[in-house]
C-alpha cells in the first residue's frame, strides 16, 4: 500500500492525501489529480517589519 504526500514549499508542512493506493503509479496519479484540481485562495496578507542585519 502507498500513500501520496505533497510538498508545496519548504516553509509549509507535508500534506497527506487521505487514502491508500495499491501501487506507486496510482498514488502519483492521485497526487497529480489533487494538484490539478487545487483551488488556492489568498487568505491574508500582512505587513512585515524590516529587520536590519549586522554585517
Amino acid at each position: 500500500m502507498y500513500t501520496a504526500w505533497i510538498k508545496i514549499d519548504e516553509t509549509l508542512p507535508w500534506i497527506e492525501i487521505q487514502r491508500d493506493y495499491a501501487t506507486k503509479k496510482e498514488a502519483k496519479k492521485a497526487a497529480k489529480k489533487v494538484l490539478s484540481n487545487a483551488k488556492i485562495k489568498i487568505a491574508k496578507i500582512s505587513a512585515t517589519t524590516k529587520v536590519s542585519r549586522k554585517k
